[in-house]
């Protein structure tokens, strides 16, 4: 077997290399010989996935720099408890600068050093993009602060192959007129945006974000509120209003998933 072509011997391996299920490894294969050993670790290290800090640390200093440039797809899942994780992250990032699909499950605070998430975010050039909260999906949560938000939107117009993006648990900033925190041009890629549980996200914030996409052609949101999430959830035929005004003729849904106790608007199903 380990003479022939790597064109032939390729698709032999990565078949043996996943168990049926495909979300575990047949890791012996890995000492079998040097040969198919660098040709699997290609493979290994394409499609990854952290779920500590200590791990994403662990990964990004000890796996050689060639295996990390090999890397595709990166899930990153960090305990809410974990404190600051940003310098990790961007090591990671920095390192995988060749990432096209990146998933940030992790806890941004308020008082925190963000340098490693400004040189991360500026070291990629993602495909896909996703950040949302580790908390279980039914807690009221803020993962994405308004800081942390100022920081990726300002990086996203510089991403010249993004087209899908997915954020929840966002906190926008307290602004009535959102050109004054909106990039011109958001995204000049971008086609799918996904956003839930967002708060201080009025109707004139989302159009002024569906109007600084040229190319987008679906918005998806799911619990929005103007305020706070004590608030009343935004109104759907107001944010239709806007997009009208902002010349945006693209898909748009707007739903409820999380149902409050008492208080708000509960009860209200769109």
């Amino acid at each position: 077997m380990n003479k022939l072509a790597n064109e032939i011997l390729e698709p032999i391996l990565f078949e043996a290399f996943h168990n049926q299920e495909g979300d575990t490894h047949n890791t012996e294969l890995l000492t079998i010989h040097p040969r198919i050993t660098a040709i699997l670790y290609r493979r290994a290290y394409r499609d990854v996935t952290i779920n500590s800090l200590k791990q994403l640390e662990l990964f990004s200093q000890n796996v050689p720099t060639e295996l990390l440039s090999k890397v595709r797809s990166l899930n990153i899942n960090l305990s809410p408890t974990a404190g600051s994780v940003w310098g990790a992250v961007g090591d990671a990032l920095v390192k995988c600068r060749n990432v096209e699909h990146l998933k940030i499950r992790a806890m941004g605070l308020w008082e925190e050093d963000r340098r490693g998430l400004v040189e991360g975010l500026a070291a990629i050039d993602p495909i896909s993009f996703e950040w949302t909260s580790p908390d279980p999906p039914h807690h009221i949560s803020l993962s994405l602060v308004t800081p942390c938000l100022t920081i990726l939107l300002h990086q996203l117009p510089k991403w010249s192959r993004l087209e899908q993006l997915s954020l929840s648990h966002v906190q926008f900033p307290q602004c009535s007129q959102p050109d004054r925190f909106l990039p011109v041009i958001l995204s000049p890629t971008l086609k799918s945006i996904r956003l839930g549980q967002a708060i201080k996200a009025p109707a004139n914030m989302l159009a002024g974000i569906a109007s600084a996409c040229p190319r987008l052609e679906t918005f998806d949101t799911e619990d929005i509120y103007s305020e706070s999430i004590w608030g009343s959830r935004v109104d759907e035929k107001d944010v239709r209003n806007e997009l009208e005004e902002a010349y945006y003729y693209g898909a748009f849904t707007i739903s409820s998933r999380l149902q409050r106790i008492v208080g708000g608007d509960r009860g209200v199903v769109y």
